[in-house]
């Protein structure tokens, strides 16, 4: 067995010339010495490409292309058929690898033979620096959020075609169904990236919806009906925050299908919607359906959990 095995890093940029150089500097410092860097611009009209190609030709490990097609899964996509590395990871242009990031997960994922696993990471506020909080959930269903924390298979991702360029949005989560008919991923017990907080998430609005409703349209039958049941509800709940209450109940009437929990529960879900959309808070009787409303599944994937030592 190869004890350094090359890692590929796939970072997809746009506009973004300033905040990039953080994320390639992270990749340069890692104490595991080999990998590969394969940036794909997405056709920024800033000075994006020199700042990529600038660190190109300092650092041989660096190589930088220009996305013919538009779109960040066109971009990882071309990332991948570029990736030479046994196992590829993800880094968003506006977030940063932890020193020992590709060492710490190399190692975990020879050490158990795993093919695919998520790591932990740290939330940072980018306005200030602050630390927020670390994220070490035990996901105890299939999907597998947060790219940017996971360690795969090169082979794993091509066994399943790569990303899905229609996805505007949702797109680790359906090519993490697509991954669970070869492997369910297991989870590293180490916080190896800093992920910034975004405001004003995509995955609430309009985008978000129809992204959850691609999501159930093209991989629906490999959905688990408890987690059928939880993108129904999360629809239901994006529409409530626009106010729109036919659609909320509707949404949230297909989550019954699947959900006794939630079927118990339609008449508080049915008098909150109704009064905040008579007042036009349906963001805040979305939150307070979020917390009295809590989807209790029953655990259906143990996903192995690798220690870090």
């Amino acid at each position: 067995m190869d004890d350094h095995p090359l890692v590929s890093c796939i970072t997809p940029t746009y506009n973004r010339s300033a905040m990039i150089k953080e994320a390639i500097k992270s990749n340069i410092a890692q104490t595991y010495q080999n990998w590969q860097m394969l940036i794909i611009d997405d056709q920024s009209t800033d000075d994006t490409w020199k700042v990529i190609t600038d660190y190109a030709n300092k650092e041989p490990r660096i190589r930088c292309f220009k996305n013919p097609e538009k779109g960040a899964n066109n971009a990882r996509n071309l990332g991948l058929a570029q990736a030479k590395g046994k196992y590829v990871i993800f880094l968003d242009d506006d977030d940063v690898n932890l020193p020992h990031r590709i060492e710490s997960q190399v190692k975990a994922m020879q050490r158990s033979n795993s093919r695919f696993m998520l790591s932990w990471f740290q939330i940072r506020d980018r306005s200030n620096r602050f630390y927020k909080k670390t994220n070490k959930t035990l996901l105890t269903g299939v999907a597998a959020h947060f790219l940017v924390r996971w360690m795969i298979e090169r082979s794993l991702l091509e066994e399943v075609g790569g990303f899905n360029p229609d996805m505007m949005s949702m797109q680790e989560i359906e090519l993490s169904y697509r991954l669970a008919t070869r492997y369910n991923f297991d989870h590293h017990d180490d916080v190896v990236v800093t992920v910034y907080n975004t405001h004003n998430s995509i995955s609430k609005g309009e985008r978000g919806i129809k992204g959850k409703q691609k999501l159930l349209e093209d991989v629906g039958h490999l959905i688990p009906p408890e987690e059928q049941a939880a993108w129904y509800y999360a629809i239901a709940l994006n529409y409530l925050r626009l106010n729109n209450l036919n659609k909320a109940l509707h949404y949230y009437s297909l989550a019954t299908g699947n959900s006794q929990y939630l079927k118990k529960h339609y008449g508080i879900f049915k008098f909150v919607t109704t009064l905040s959309v008579k007042t036009n808070s349906g963001l805040w009787g979305s939150r307070i359906l979020a917390r009295i409303l809590k989807q209790k599944f029953s655990q259906k994937v143990l996903h192995r959990v690798i220690s870090n030592s």
